[in-house]
C-alpha cells in the first residue's frame, strides 16, 4: 500500500532527535548500545547552546550552536560544534509547506556513501512554529567568500574543485534529484588550497526528476546561476521546455567562469538571452594575468550550450580532456568535525558558512511514492515575465525585445 505522501518515512522519523527546548538551549535524549547485558541501553543527553547568528533569511536563520554537557562524558561523540538551520512551518504570505519532503532528500543524502560530496546532517528537531536541522559546520565556510577574497583561481585549483562538484551532481542525478541551485554560497569549503576539498549543500529546492527531465518551469535558484530554460527563453512548443537536471551543468559552468576569470559570463538576463538566440558570443575573454587554456575554453562551452538537451551529462564533463584522469580523492577516513580542525575558531565563527546562509525555500511539486522517495507531480506553473531578480534586467520573452544592459 502506497505511503501517505504527507506522512514521514521510516528513516526520517528514526533521524528525529528528542528535544526540550531550554532557554537560550536545547537538549536533546537518545539511547546507544550498551557494553554489557546489564547496560544494554544507555540514556545519553546533550544540552547545545547558541554562540552565534550565521545568517538569516526570509524563511529562518542559521545558528553556530556548541555541545556544553553530555550525560555521559566518556562516549566519543562526532562534534563539540554544529549548524542548526531553523526554517518557519509558514511562508511568507502566511501558508504552509511540506517541510517533509525537504527532510527527506536531506536525511537521504547524509547517508555514509554520500559523505564525500554532501554537508552531514546529524538530525532533526521541530516545535510548532519552526523546523530545526542540525549539520556539520564549516570553519573556513564557503566558496563565495574565497572567491570575493582571492584573485582569480588557476586552472588546476578549479579543477580540483569543478570535479568535486559534477561527481556531487552526478551522484544527485542517478538518484533522480536536481539540485536547481548550485551557487559558491551552498559549496562549503573543508580544506583549501593546495588540496581543495568542497562539499555541496542545501537541497531546499531540489526537486525530484523523472527520466533525468522535470517540468518545473517556476524560477527556482539564484538568478544569475540560472539556465535559458528557467528564465523562460525556451517557447512552450519546444520539446526542451520541460527542463531537466542540466541545469546544473550550466550552474557548474557559471561557477568555473567565476572562479577562472572572477567575473561572471553573463551579467543580466539581456545577455543571457543574447547569447541564447545567437546575438552574443560566450564570453571567455582572458583578464591581467590570465589566460586560460583551449581544453578549459571548450569545457566551458560545452557546459554553457544555450539548448539544455545538448549539455554534457555530469558523467560526460567529468571525461571532458580538460579535467583529465585526475580524479581528486577525498579520504573518507578523515575528521569533518571543528575540534578536529587546526584553523583558528575565532576566525572561523566571523567567517563560516553553514548550508545555507540564507534558509531556501520548500520544494515544490513534489510526491512520495511507497518507496519513501520524492517523485514529480505535473506542474501548472508557467514562466511569467517581466522578471525582475537583483542585478537582472526587466525583460518579455515573448516580445523577443531584449533591452541593452
Amino acid at each position: 500500500m502506497a505511503r501517505n505522501p504527507c506522512y514521514p518515512s521510516d528513516s526520517l522519523l528514526d533521524s528525529k532527535l528528542k528535544t526540550e527546548f531550554l532557554v537560550g538551549r536545547t537538549r536533546h535524549t537518545r539511547y546507544i548500545q550498551g557494553t554489557s547485558s546489564r547496560k544494554r541501553r544507555i540514556q545519553v543527553k546533550e544540552v547545545w547552546e547558541t554562540e552565534a547568528v550565521l545568517g538569516k533569511g526570509s524563511y529562518g536563520v542559521v545558528r553556530r550552536e556548541r555541545r556544553r554537557s553530555i550525560s555521559t562524558p566518556d562516549l566519543h561523540l562526532p562534534s563539540r560544534v554544529r549548524a542548526v538551520k531553523e526554517i518557519s512551518k509558514t511562508t511568507i504570505g502566511g501558508n504552509s509547506w511540506d517541510y517533509i519532503k525537504e527532510l527527506e532528500a536531506i536525511v537521504k543524502f547524509s547517508r555514509p556513501q554520500y559523505a564525500p560530496y554532501f554537508v552531514r546532517t546529524y538530525g532533526w528537531y521541530e516545535n510548532n512554529e519552526s523546523v530545526f536541522i542540525t549539520m556539520e559546520y564549516f570553519p573556513l565556510g564557503d566558496l563565495e567568500k574565497f572567491m570575493r577574497d582571492s584573485p582569480p583561481f588557476s586552472e588546476e585549483a578549479t579543477m580540483q574543485i569543478v570535479q568535486q562538484l559534477l561527481e556531487g551532481v552526478e551522484c544527485m542525478h542517478e538518484n533522480g534529484f536536481a539540485h536547481r541551485d548550485i551557487k559558491p554560497g551552498n559549496i562549503l569549503v573543508q580544506a583549501n588550497s593546495p588540496e581543495w576539498i568542497v562539499k555541496i549543500a542545501d537541497f531546499g529546492i531540489s526537486k525530484r526528476a523523472q527520466d533525468g527531465e522535470t517540468d518545473f518551469r517556476t524560477h527556482a535558484g539564484t538568478s544569475v546561476y540560472m539556465a535559458p530554460e528557467v528564465l523562460g527563453l525556451l517557447s512552450d512548443s519546444d520539446t526542451s521546455v520541460a527542463y531537466s537536471v542540466a541545469v546544473d551543468i550550466w550552474a557548474i559552468g557559471i561557477i568555473t567562469v567565476q572562479l577562472l576569470l572572477k567575473r561572471l559570463p553573463f551579467l543580466n538576463v539581456g545577455d543571457v538571452a543574447r547569447y541564447f538566440y545567437g546575438n552574443k558570443a560566450l564570453n571567455l575573454e582572458d583578464v591581467a594575468s590570465v589566460h586560460l587554456s583551449n581544453p578549459c575554453r571548450d569545457f566551458l562551452r560545452e557546459l554553457l550550450r544555450p539548448i539544455p538537451n545538448t549539455r554534457p551529462t555530469a558523467v560526460d564533463a567529468r571525461q571532458h580532456p580538460w579535467l583529465g584522469t585526475g580524479t581528486p580523492t577525498q579520504n573518507e577516513e578523515e575528521s569533518l568535525f571543528v575540534e578536529n580542525n587546526p584553523q583558528d575558531t575565532s576566525w572561523g565563527l566571523q567567517n563560516a558558512a553553514t548550508p545555507s546562509s540564507v534558509p531556501s525555500l520548500a520544494w515544490s511539486n513534489i510526491n512520495l511514492n511507497d518507496n519513501s522517495m520524492p517523485t514529480e507531480a505535473p506542474s501548472t506553473l508557467q514562466s511569467t515575465y517581466p522578471f525582475s531578480c537583483g542585478q537582472f534586467c526587466m525583460w518579455d520573452p515573448l516580445l523577443r525585445t531584449i533591452p541593452e544592459s
